[in-house]
């Protein structure tokens, strides 16, 4: 009997749930802190993951050969990281809630929230964390 490889097939999204950075404990919020601080993100078989690629494809091959500034590259994570974003769940920055793209991009702009985007990115790279169950 073959082994169906197809068990293992990817899912298109993986939902993180935010650690925190000093501790590596989950975080939650809510008044009974029952509610996990969490981001949904497109995996790498997904659709929207591979459109993001290929247009970064065809910016870095209109680009040519010209270097990167440290700024370019920053906007260029930022749009990744919120480009892979399906949803943020329990978060806020200050009073503004984190519900929408333009919201999204500055969580991941912000310089001292580096360590979310660094969480999703390790995600990314765990590939049981999309295996389907």
């Amino acid at each position: 009997m073959s082994f169906d490889i197809n068990s293992l097939q990817l899912q298109d999204t993986t939902t993180l749930h935010l650690k925190n950075p000093s501790t590596e404990m989950p975080l939650y919020t809510g008044e009974k802190h029952d509610k996990p601080v969490e981001i949904v993100i497109y995996g790498r078989s997904s659709k929207q993951y591979r459109q993001w690629l290929s247009a970064a494809e065809t910016a870095k091959a209109r680009r040519k050969n010209k270097e990167q500034s440290p700024e370019e590259k920053l906007a260029d994570t930022v749009d990744f990281l919120a480009a892979i974003t399906k949803e943020v769940r329990n978060i806020k920055i200050g009073e503004t809630e984190v519900n929408n793209y333009e919201a999204i991009k500055a969580m991941y702009a912000a310089p001292g929230l580096v360590w979310i985007g660094d969480q999703v990115a390790n995600a990314l790279s765990e590939v049981d964390g999309c295996l389907q169950s």
